[in-house]
């Protein structure tokens, strides 16, 4: 089950492609614990997934805008 309509479009686009087999969605590591979105093991290689809905406001500057896009997307999935 997908939370969100992007996760779900990311989901249908894996779907469609040569991946199909190995695609695993929703991945949890505890009961409602996602680890990501999207897991896809091919051979050596993992290619992962993580879906983020993270506004992006220019409106502030590049540098300011960046600074608080990162935190949000990148750094609090970290934690």
């Amino acid at each position: 089950m997908t939370a969100s309509r992007s996760e779900a479009y990311l989901l249908q686009l894996t779907e469609r492609t040569f991946l199909k087999p190995w695609v695993l969605s929703g991945a949890t590591y505890k009961a409602g614990k996602e680890i990501c979105d999207l897991v896809i093991p091919f051979g050596d290689d993992v290619i992962i997934f993580s879906d983020k809905a993270c506004e992006f406001d220019i409106a502030d500057g590049p540098s300011l805008a960046w600074s608080r896009w990162s935190r949000e997307a990148i750094n609090s999935s970290l934690d």
